[in-house]
């Protein structure tokens, strides 16, 4: 574990020694910190089945610090924090867990070349058929420290006729300290060259090259690659459309990364009113592709959102795109759907939609999320019967609301239906299909005690049914009483 955390550590590290070296006319620096004191009860302190359960006292105790440096040459964000956990009854469960989010970009050559990092400490489920928890309170022997960082340089300067290049090259590493779960080396690379479309009437086109290569300790290397140049033509203000042509690796076959297989898309993006929609068909190699979206702002204080896409992937690439990049913030949750399995190099089309609502007003905020995925995974050579596909779909729900007198109540519910591929540890036991539902929940108030002083007051549901291989089915529920005090 602190391979990891120096690993990850080292690029926050590696940002804040370019910020004091280099000169820089003007540097803003935020400091932040905060102290989280907690005593929580659950009555199912491992998760277990009905008539084994064994409640616990905890007392979890987080200081935490961050920084944020907005310079001429660079621009980071750390945070990090380190939570404690004291078990009332059994010393021996105590632990420590850090958690880091981190992401920088250091100016090296004239505003064209950077230096861009990224990094992340969490704690994760490894199997997605065993006891599943989103807090560290819980023993379950089913959660992993997992530490994902990545660095590379950025090459971007203006061309010829309001074209420009974009260059890329990233490094990186995923670590986990659960023999169940592969580390894993990664590097991912692009280059595009690209012009906008800005006015009525212009043709912009992206000539794009992407590599992406793991590296898995024990289940060997995967390769994939991608050639394609898209065009666009802007037919006024509110109206594009576009089509791609290229080529891509054969996602298939586990031993051949070249450029053997064909694609193409077209599609349209369109702006009518206040909403705006992005449509797109094709066909790659599993088949036909599609990929939608559909974005409506009717006010300041509503929003809608409806998306699907179709992506090739593995449960590592799903990893990395979730690390920090300084994008902004899309304002829409992506729910979970609990199927993945850290440090597996199985390959899978991933089928993922996603709807979503979101109203502020000036007191209350409600979103609902719905969501769709399917992994359609691709057997690999020493795969002696079929894998068969995964599905989840569900439901996410979250309220909150300003009660006034400093208080404020909030709530989220979420519900999962899976179906989860299990490797049998049973000698001929072979693959089959897991079913089950998970249904989280949480309530609770946060009161303003005094300033940068907070409490707060916290309820926990966490249920699994239908489950009939694993552990099986399990409940839980527990209460947490704590004060932050922020500096």
């Amino acid at each position: 574990m602190l391979e990891s955390i120096m690993r990850s550590h080292g690029i926050g590290i590696l940002f804040l020694f370019l910020a004091v070296g280099a000169p820089s006319v003007s540097i803003a620096v935020e400091w932040r910190g905060a102290v989280d004191a907690a005593q929580i009860y659950t009555d199912n302190l491992t998760l277990a089945p009905d008539g084994f359960k064994e409640d616990a006292w905890v007392t979890r105790i987080e200081p935490s610090i961050g920084v944020s440096i907005d310079a001429e040459r660079l621009e980071l964000d750390f945070d990090y924090a380190l939570e404690t956990l004291i078990y009332a009854d059994d010393s021996d469960r105590n632990g420590v867990f850090s958690n880091l989010s981190t992401y920088g970009i250091f100016n090296l050559i004239n505003d064209e070349l950077w230096l861009r990092g990224s990094g992340a400490i969490d704690q994760v489920n490894v199997d997605p058929a065993k006891r599943l928890t989103h807090s560290n309170i819980n023993v379950t022997g089913n959660r992993s420290d997992s530490a994902i960082w990545n660095i590379g340089p950025v090459w971007q300067r203006p061309l010829f006729s309001k074209a420009e290049l974009d260059a890329s090259f990233m490094a990186g590493r995923v670590s986990y300290d659960k023999a169940e779960a592969q580390d894993v080396k990664t590097l991912a690379g692009q280059a595009a060259i690209r012009r906008a479309t800005t006015n009525p009437g212009d043709v912009g086109y992206e000539l794009m090259y992407e590599f992406s290569k793991l590296d898995y300790d024990i289940s060997g290397d995967v390769e994939v690659q991608s050639l394609y140049l898209q065009l666009g033509y802007q037919v006024n203000e509110a109206f594009q459309l576009n089509g791609l042509i290229g080529i891509d690796s054969d996602f298939r076959d586990l031993d051949d990364s070249s450029l053997s297989e064909s694609r193409w898309e077209v599609g349209f993006s369109r702006a009518i009113g206040k909403n705006e929609f992005t449509l797109s068909v094709g066909e790659r190699f599993w088949g036909s592709t599609y990929f939608f979206e559909w974005n409506r702002q009717q006010s300041d204080n509503f929003h809608m959102r409806v998306a699907y896409n179709e992506t090739p992937s593995t449960a590592d690439i799903v990893a990395l795109n979730q690390v920090p990049t300084g994008d902004e913030d899309t304002g829409f949750d992506s729910p979970d759907s609990d199927l993945n399995r850290p440090g597996t190099a199985r390959r899978f089309i991933r089928k993922r939609g996603d709807a979503g609502v979101d109203w502020t007003y000036p007191k209350t905020t409600f979103y609902l999320g719905l969501f769709w995925e399917q992994r359609d995974n691709i057997e690999a050579a020493t795969d002696t019967t079929p894998v068969p596909d995964e599905d989840s779909f569900g439901a996410t729900a979250s309220f909150s609301w300003d009660l006034g007198y400093k208080t404020m109540f909030s709530m989220s519910l979420t519900s999962t239906q899976r179906e989860i591929v299990v490797d049998s540890p049973l000698p001929g036991g072979g693959i089959t299909l897991e079913d089950d539902t998970l249904l989280q929940g949480t309530a609770g108030f946060d009161y303003e005690w005094g300033q940068r002083t907070f409490l707060f007051l916290e309820a926990r549901y966490n249920d699994r049914t239908g489950a009939t291989t694993g552990v099986g089915n399990y409940k839980e529920f527990s209460a947490e009483l704590g004060l932050t005090r922020e500096f």
